[in-house]
């Protein structure tokens, strides 16, 4: 018994299974020849072989979040150091020293490495949106300069981006992701010559004529972003499949081939439209259209540091890192709070034992040894269970908000966070007791 192929009335190929038989009939010898189409059942092998693929890959995918889960804790915690810190530069220096604009650089920075750390996060689980008005062009910009030192130079960028383009209503981290994607993907295709990628921005708007021949677009005003390469390029076969999950023409090892489906996914959850053009050796063209926002900016509120200012009121805060219980403690000094720091949730929880009325908040670390910060929290709540609780986290994989508040948790606060949003917490946790 053996495979071969076959070739149907309409040429098309297909695979047979042949088994020859002897029979002896008196003094003759007859042969049989069984041939059967086995069309589907290797359809169904293939399918299979499928999907042992894909759960090992979202295994993998799995263990990744884990690690990455783990990485975004210590990592995040080592942002608030570096942005507490430089905060607390800031409140010594005079507005006008010429160190200031060194200190803003520092923080700038800071604030890229956590949309990075959430960039990782968002590739190995599911991560809730946060959708407000942006200017997508800012968005463009910030990742060509990330992009800029890993792409080879080689490769010339060009960029097209208006000086003042329209808003959209986006999870700014989500369409970070989305253009590193698909840069890495145009880099990628130009490896070893010298290439060309450009990324460019433009505004259209599609009324009742131009949807009738874009079915997949609503009518309406789009901002449409472009990501074009002088690569190999795709044929037909190739670029009909290259939203599907897993499907990847990189050797093994050099992609997952999760980069366009997540792409796909994240600009469809955005309520728009993902288009590519390709032709082999002329490169490939990926258009990301986006509906224009026509509401007003949210203005980006300065930190009022009068505002922030609290009353004396007694604040216990618990943290395993004493470099980051250190920033925090001065921090809470500078809005005008009393500080009782501790390293240990042990600790911190005899000192409230001893004394149950002599603090007006809680605030602790989530992730600590010997005991969490939920624990903690769950412990001091049943001596005095009026008291308010903040609970401070690397990593925001933490139960449902309706779960926290049964259990008493006033607020989650994710790593790193700003002196002006911490102020502004502290505040509004103290209006509502």
């Amino acid at each position: 018994m053996r495979t071969i192929n076959g070739v149907r009335v309409n040429g098309e190929n297909f695979p047979i299974e042949a088994s020859i038989s002897k029979v002896k009939v008196g003094k003759e010898e007859l042969y049989t020849i069984i041939l059967r189409d086995i069309t589907e059942r290797v359809k169904a092998e293939e399918m299979q072989t499928n999907l042992q693929a894909q759960l090992l890959q979202s295994q993998k995918m799995e263990a990744v979040g884990s690690l990455a889960g783990g990485i975004a804790h210590d990592f995040n915690n080592i942002l608030s150091v570096i942005i507490g810190n430089s905060e607390l530069v800031k409140l010594k220096l005079n507005s006008n020293h010429r160190a200031m604009k060194y200190i803003d650089e520092v923080i700038h920075a800071s604030d890229r490495a956590q949309e990075l750390v959430q960039q990782i996060l968002a590739f190995s689980r599911k991560q809730d949106s946060n959708y407000r008005p942006v200017r997508l062009h800012y968005i463009l910009r910030e990742g060509m300069k990330l992009l800029r030192a890993t792409i080879p130079t080689t490769v010339e960028i060009k960029l097209d981006l208006p000086v003042k383009g329209p808003l959209v209503l986006a999870d700014a981290t989500q369409i970070h992701q989305i253009v590193m994607n698909l840069c890495t993907n145009a880099a990628q295709a130009m490896d070893g010559t010298d290439g060309k990628l450009i990324l460019r921005q433009k505004s259209i708007e599609f009324d009742d004529r131009a949807v009738l021949f874009h079915p997949d677009l609503k009518k309406g005003r789009y901002a449409v972003f472009t990501v074009q390469d002088s690569g190999t390029g795709m044929d037909a076969v190739t670029l009909k499949r290259i939203f599907e999950p897993f499907f990847t023409t990189k050797e093994p090892g050099k992609g997952t081939g999760l980069g366009l489906a997540i792409v796909h996914a994240i600009v469809k959850n955005h309520g728009g439209v993902t288009k590519v053009q390709s032709q082999v050796g002329k490169g490939t063209q990926v258009d990301v259209y986006l509906p224009i926002y026509e509401g007003e900016e949210q203005s980006v509120r300065l930190e009022e540091i009068k505002e922030s200012l609290g009353s004396s009121e007694r604040i216990m805060i618990v943290d395993d890192e004493p470099q980051l219980l250190d920033a925090l403690t001065e921090l809470l000094k500078g809005l005008g709070y009393q500080a009782f720091p501790f390293t240990k949730p042990t600790d911190a929880l005899q000192a409230f034992e001893n004394d149950p009325n002599g603090y007006d908040l809680l605030i602790t670390d989530h992730t600590m040894p010997h005991m969490t910060g939920l624990i903690l929290a769950t412990k001091i709540l049943q001596v005095r269970k009026e008291l308010p609780v903040i609970l401070m986290t690397g990593y925001d994989q933490m139960e449902g908000p309706e779960k926290l508040k049964s259990l008493g948790i006033h607020t989650v606060l994710l790593k790193p966070f700003k002196k002006s949003a911490f102020g502004e917490i502290l505040r509004n946790v103290f209006k509502k007791n």
